[in-house]
């Protein structure tokens, strides 16, 4: 039976309340995140109780027409509770008509929620009516209900539709006689039941399955752009009155789910739902999942059992079954026990037409359901879904992009992001089809900034931002996937280099092969590359293949090794693609997993000949097809081969000759190994020669590096460092040609690591230390250096009772600055007017052969001048401090304008065509008052003040004047990759700082890592500074010039320690020394190389001289998480051992939190009251 029942819809928040309206005493009221999810919950209850409702009862759900919402606002006085409350604003009331008697109707009103109190409705106002009653009958209401009672407007009065059983008549008979069949039912005394009241079965159809077409009316189905013909042809098979099970079959991301969500829709319109809006009307189609109808029975038959009910369920109502593993119908079920599978259960009720099954699968997929149940797949009609094409493809990328941006919150796509999706998805991901794999670049794209706050959301989405996100997804370097991004063989070939030393031809055939992918000139159909690694062990076949899946997909994670010595057997192919009954093969499973990696078949000579044959396959088409029929697409990985083919048979014993010998050796073994049609499917045979003594200490050199960045030595905060003496040591003891790298690394973690361990576990150790491994009489020695606090420096601080004074406080000492600035107007001034003619005669009358007298005239003449003009540019700035603010009342003098005479053609007025105009002020034009000073503007004037009070007594020493600041790395955290270039943020923080402080800026040398010297000199000196620091550097000298810049910096020098949660710590060492007139930056980097040498050397005779690297006391310790994002702040804790003073303060930068402390450094030696006037 159908039936309609009003309902009274209200939203609180993102709440969605449904009350239903006219039913009595079985009123229903239901909560939800939708209107529509409400909905449902609400229908479910009124089905339940149309079921259990008496016959004499259900006239209470018989729709009263004429039923209507009205908004009244209303001002109520309650009286309740002994006091008066008074409440103001709209209530919403149900206006309905009732009947009286047989021929007098009646009509009333009443609050949705309140609907037990009722009033007649007549000719008066319906507010005053409304008035009158709800003060007496909300009189008890608490204050709460009756707010809630009043509305905003956003309710809304529906009509809900739906249908059920319900009990005739006959079902209340007490008397009604028995038929001959339900003797057959159990005893109802032994169930506890009355006669012929059998419980209902639990319906197995909404515990099993999902509806989508109530998801669908829920507005959770997105349709997409139509496709035709396959729309109209889906809704011919299964929109008539004798609907046909179908197959919907085409590639992973054709769009076949889409096409089946748009059926749904279509069915819905087809029903006339917009006319009845009964969803019990409607056919409904419910997704199900054949692996959850047989999950959990693992007895023999309860599966089956579970499938009939579900089909007699579905025989019983209009439903349509999807299933999304259609395929594996013709295995799901089977069993040791049984040979019987759901295709062979379900064959006769799909052939029968009692139930309609909708199916979703790719080619392969069907063509495994035609080979498992031959039978059940012919009961289908298939619907081919083909691939998209691209001008389709770009009209649902459109379509898509518009959506995300209006529902999804998305910030716009540009057409050049959309066009980068078309292209990158196509040719990055082989195994999905148009349009899905563009779409769904979109859609994360989208998601990727729907959370960012107002200030990070980028104006437009373009093409980079589709680039960074394909680079993360796929593991490939921007470099590659940018077609404006150059990439050098130079730059490639340093990079490998670096990673595999020794072999310049294989690290050049690597480079060719990924300038070759970065350039698109590889076979789309083909693997990336095919590739043959030969030579002797321990020469560097594997660390190349790990170096090339690292830089191309961004992690040696990416390198899937199989070891072909494990596939000997007969039974290697089964392994390798799967068998019946293990359909996931070891290789096409891993590949299909991550398509994008270098799959390494290692000692390929060591695998079964029936391998050979299927890598012909592989290598010539680029797929292999696992048992199950999944096809595992090779075309973006990379195959390396190793072999050591004819490594074996001759010894070398030495170099030259016989490591010629060696590698014919292995190009004729190679040959004779591979059949001729597999040997011509590679690529490039790579060969690799035989390690020098050379290269095996540069080997060895790189093993101890690797060695001390391992956990134990990171986690403890031990920094160690070796000379180049120590790897030729391990080279002269270690190397074995015959071995190649494997004996170093041998040698390395057992002598080597032996002596760091015994150090670590005698424990003792301080929170930081730098070990040094040198050899010295013949033998490996150790030496440590560890990280010790500095000792405070003597006071006293004339700012450090003021650091945490509010800024009236600090305010009150400004008249104090400003009168010992005047007192400078007066002598101070006139003595360095003096001393300028001074320097200035004496440099004019120096003769050109005396050009250092000359110069450091000049210098004390740039000196003094810049003193001078220091003291006059901050005296008016703490003039203008010292100001005291306007009155924010004061009245705007009002300036007059002269009246301007304009004409206006065809105005007839007074003066005829003319018309006087006056303008007034504009206050918006108004010039701004300066801004009021804030607390760190008094704190810089205070610091500036007692810092040139003593820079007074100490103009006249030029060593102050000129200074070297030395930063040098002494510890440094992890790279993150073996390309990624180590991140000194500290070492550039603190240059960064050190350039902006104070003074000039004159030059800059760098060293990077490389051994390359950098001089830097002219404009835009800083920025240049710290372009080639992020190329990674090792030391910094940089020379400052101002007045008294000594004085500033001298409390740098030592180590500053960065401690992150994220990254291991860093040090960096500074010195600051005074800079001698016409020395510069190049020449104090060379001062200290020199000194390293012979200290290197004293090392070797057991007499060092003293360290020009040691280790020196921390002055300062940072503690801070940098933020994600330019411009954000975050908290930063600082310990200066020095000063003696610690804080925590949110920056922006680390030279935000150093600012404080140079203020107080700034103030030492002095007192504010010494300045000039006692404290105020």
């Amino acid at each position: 039976m159908n039936f309609t029942v009003p309902v009274y819809q209200s939203r609180d928040g993102s709440s969605y309340e449904l009350t239903t309206l006219g039913l009595g005493p079985h009123t229903l009221r239901r909560q939800g995140p939708s209107a529509q999810k409400a909905q449902t919950l609400l229908l479910e209850q009124l089905r339940r109780l149309a079921e259990g409702l008496k016959p004499g009862d259900l006239p209470w759900l018989q729709l009263t027409r004429g039923t209507r919402l009205e908004r009244v606002r209303l001002d109520l006085t309650l009286r309740g509770g002994g006091k008066k409350r008074r409440f103001s604003g709209l209530c919403p009331l149900i206006v309905e008509p009732r009947w009286a008697s047989d021929d007098r109707r009646l009509t009333i009103a009443y609050h949705p929620r309140h609907q037990d109190d009722w009033f007649a409705v007549d000719d008066e106002p319906l507010d005053q009516l409304a008035t009158l009653f709800l003060q007496r009958a909300w009189a008890d209401l608490t204050d709460d209900e009756v707010r809630d009672a009043l509305v905003s407007g956003k309710d809304v009065l529906k009509m809900v539709s739906f249908s059920s059983e319900v009990k005739g008549l006959l079902d209340q008979s007490q008397g009604r006689p028995r038929s001959v069949w339900q003797d057959l039912e159990s005893d109802p005394a032994r169930t506890g039941q009355k006669s012929g009241d059998r419980p209902k079965a639990e319906k197995l159809l909404p515990r099993l399955a999902v509806d989508l077409t109530t998801r669908a009316l829920e507005g959770g189905l997105r349709p997409g752009l139509p496709r035709s013909p396959q729309r109209e042809r889906l809704q011919q098979l299964l929109g008539g009155t004798r609907r046909q099970s179908t197959a919907v079959v085409g590639p992973s991301g054709s769009g076949k789910t889409t096409l089946v969500h748009q059926w749904v829709l279509d069915q819905i319109a087809a029903d006339d739902f917009p006319s009845h809006r009964n969803p019990d009307r409607l056919c409904h189609v419910w997704a199900l999942s054949g692996r959850r109808l047989i999950a959990g029975m693992s007895h023999l038959g309860e599966w089956e059992q579970q499938a009939m009910g579900l089909l007699d369920e579905v025989r019983s109502r209009r439903v349509v079954l999807l299933v999304d593993d259609l395929a594996h119908f013709g295995r799901l079920g089977r069993s040791r026990d049984s040979d019987r599978c759901l295709a062979d259960l379900l064959a006769g009720p799909v052939g029968r037409g009692e139930v309609v099954v909708v199916g979703e699968c790719t080619g392969e997929q069907w063509r495994a359901l035609e080979d498992d149940a031959p039978a059940f797949a012919a009961l289908f009609t298939r619907v081919i879904v083909p691939e998209a094409t691209r001008a389709e493809t770009f009209r649902m990328l459109l379509g898509e992009a518009r959506r995300l941006e209006q529902t999804e919150g998305s910030p716009p796509l540009g057409p050049r992001a959309l066009r980068a999706a078309l292209e990158l998805g196509a040719a990055l991901f082989p195994n999905r089809a148009m349009p899905g794999k563009a779409l769904e670049v979109l859609r994360q794209l989208a998601q990727a900034h729907a959370s960012d706050e107002p200030g990070e959301r980028p104006d437009e989405i373009d093409e980079r931002e589709v680039v960074a996100l394909l680079a993360r997804k796929t593991g490939l370097p921007e470099v590659l996937l940018r077609a404006d991004e150059p990439l050098t063989a130079a730059d490639l070939t340093a990079a490998l280099g670096q990673q595999v030393i020794g072999q310049p031809g294989a690290v050049a055939a690597a480079c060719d092969l990924i300038l070759r992918i970065k350039a698109g000139l590889v076979d789309p159909r083909r693997p990336c590359g095919v590739l043959l690694f030969t030579g002797p062990t321990g020469t560097g076949k594997t660390e190349l293949a790990k170096g090339v899946a690292e830089y191309l997909y961004g992690s040696t994670d990416r390198l899937l090794r199989f070891d072909m010595s494990e596939f000997g057997g007969p039974d290697a192919p089964s392994r390798l693609i799967g068998d019946r009954w293990q359909p996931e093969g070891l290789l096409t499973q891993r590949v299909q997993e991550q398509p994008f990696c270098v799959v390494l078949l290692d000692e390929i000579e060591k695998a079964h000949p029936s391998v050979l044959n299927l890598l012909l396959q592989l290598f010539d088409e680029g797929r292999l097809t696992s048992a199950s029929g999944a096809t595992a697409s090779f075309t973006h990985a990379v195959v390396i081969m190793t072999s050591n083919l004819g490594a074996r048979s001759t010894a070398p014993v030495g170099f030259g000759d016989a490591a010629e010998r060696v590698m014919a050796d292995v190009a004729h073994a190679v040959r004779e190994f591979f059949p001729p049609e597999l040997f011509n499917r590679i690529d490039r045979i790579v060969p690799f020669s035989p390690l020098t003594r050379e290269v095996a200490a540069a080997v060895a050199l790189k093993e101890m590096n690797r060695l001390f960045g391992r956990r134990g030595l990171t986690d403890r905060n031990v920094f160690v460092y070796v000379t180049a003496t120590v790897a030729e040591r391990v080279a002269r003891e270690a190397f074995a040609q015959a071995d190649g790298a494997r004996s170093l690394k041998r040698y390395i973690d057992s002598r080597i690591g032996a002596v760091l361990a015994a150090h670590i576990t005698r424990g003792g150790a301080a929170a930081m230390q730098v070990v040094r491994l040198f050899e010295a009489n013949d033998a490996l020695q150790i030496e440590v250096e560890p990280l010790r606090e500095a000792e405070p420096a003597p006071g006293p601080w004339a700012l450090e009772p003021l650091m945490d004074e509010p800024l009236e406080g600090l305010q009150r000492w400004l008249p104090t600055v400003l009168a010992f600035l005047r007192q400078l107007d007066g002598e101070a001034l006139v003595l360095l007017s003096e001393q300028i003619a001074f320097h200035l005669d004496a440099h004019n009358q120096s003769g050109s052969d005396q050009r250092e007298e000359r110069s450091g005239h000049a210098e004390q003449l740039y000196h003094l001048d810049a003193i001078r003009g220091e003291i006059e540019a901050f005296r008016a700035r703490v003039e203008a401090l010292a100001q005291p603010p306007s009155d924010p009342h004061e009245q705007i003098e009002v300036q007059q304008f002269s009246h301007v005479e304009v004409t206006i053609p065809g105005y007839s007025g007074p003066r005829g065509g003319t018309v006087r105009r006056s303008r007034l002020l504009d206050r918006r034009a108004q010039e701004r008052p300066p801004p009021r000073p804030g607390r760190d503007d008094v704190l810089e004037a205070l610091a500036e003040a007692v810092f040139l009070r003593q820079a007074l007594g100490r103009v006249h020493d030029p060593a102050r004047h000129a200074v070297f600041i030395e930063l040098a790395r002494a510890s440094r955290g992890a790279p993150a990759g073996r390309f990624a270039r180590p991140d000194d943020r500290l070492l550039r923080w603190l240059a960064r700082a050190y350039g902006e402080a104070r003074g000039q800026l004159e030059e800059a040398v760098v060293r990077l890592d490389g051994g390359d010297v950098i001089e830097l000199r002219g404009q835009d000196l800083l920025a240049r500074l710290e372009s080639w620091m992020s190329q990674g550097a090792e030391r910094v000298v940089l020379r400052v010039v101002g007045l008294c810049v000594l004085d500033f910096f001298e409390l740098e020098t030592g180590s500053h320690v960065w401690q992150s949660l994220a990254d291991q710590p860093e040090i960096v060492q500074v010195r600051v020394h005074a800079a001698p007139p016409g020395a510069s930056a190049r020449g104090c980097l060379d001062a200290h190389d020199e000194a390293r040498r012979r200290f290197d050397e004293s090392l070797g005779r057991g007499d060092p001289l003293p360290n020009p690297d040691r280790l020196l006391p921390a002055v300062r310790k940072l503690r801070f998480e940098p933020p994600r994002r330019p411009g954000a702040v975050a908290l930063l804790e600082v310990e200066d051992y020095v000063l003696g003073h610690g804080a925590a303060t949110w920056v922006r930068e680390v030279a935000d939190a150093l600012v404080p402390l140079w203020r107080l450094s700034m103030s030492r030696g002095l007192r504010l009251a010494d300045l000039a006037l006692p404290r105020p």
